[in-house]
């Protein structure tokens, strides 16, 4: 794989040049023509399941998922995180789900101390690409995986007096806020710094649940659907 993107690199000269690329599992073989830079990694990524960005330093990563839990980076409301903003959707919670797939195949799955707990609630989704009953149950578990808790959005003003480099968007660190009455980790997925004073920033983050299996859920789909084309 790195000798891939190296070679994209090399082929489509730009600003971008190799960063970290994790070592992928087998050897590939793709073909590119007649592409450019950004379509020919969108490409490769989407036939892996994997993810890519560009660092600040213009640097190229690759890898099956970016970010780390931070146990140690904490931002308590009054201490160092300021100007708290609490959102949960609920529009989507279910805990049955009904997944059709190809033809009449259906999976249902459901749980049941949340049914127990808050009532039934139903979901239904569709991944009409998928052929195999083993498949769909798979796809259905991770699609009531998705859909148990609300999505979960935090953000909020924080006085960052750690080192630098120590959390990135993508890591996961606690925020404790006594006003929303929470205290979990959540993913970074947006740091505004202030250009005066790049010690304080402003931060947004989503709650593990609903997003981390959300992406496990995309990533199994297009895993599937390139199975179902071979």
């Amino acid at each position: 794989l790195t000798e891939i993107i190296a070679g994209l690199l090399t082929a489509y000269p730009s600003a971008v040049s190799l960063g970290n690329v994790e070592p992928y599992p087998t050897p590939l073989s793709i073909t590119f023509a007649d592409e450019y830079l950004v379509s020919s990694v969108s490409r490769l990524v989407n036939l892996i399941g994997w993810f890519y960005r560009v660092t600040a330093d213009r640097k190229l990563d690759l890898e099956s998922a970016f970010g780390v839990t931070k146990p140690n980076i904490m931002f308590i409301e009054g201490v160092n995180l300021f100007r708290v903003d609490h959102d949960e959707d609920y529009s989507q919670v279910a805990n049955r789900v009904r997944l059709r797939g190809s033809s009449t195949l259906v999976s249902t799955v459901f749980d049941d101390a949340s049914i127990g707990d808050v009532g039934l609630l139903d979901g239904i989704a569709f991944q009409k690409t998928i052929t195999s009953q083993a498949m769909l149950d798979i796809a259905a578990c991770a699609e009531l995986a998705r859909t148990m808790g609300a999505a979960t959005k935090i953000s909020g003003d924080v006085l960052d007096d750690y080192d630098p480099m120590s959390w990135l968007v993508g890591d996961w660190v606690t925020i404790t806020s006594d006003y929303v009455d929470l205290s979990d980790s959540f993913k970074i997925v947006q740091i505004q710094r202030d250009m005066v004073d790049p010690s304080f920033a402003h931060v947004e983050c989503v709650n593990k649940r609903a997003y981390e299996l959300a992406d496990i859920f995309e990533k199994l789909s297009r895993q599937l659907k390139d199975l179902n084309v071979s």
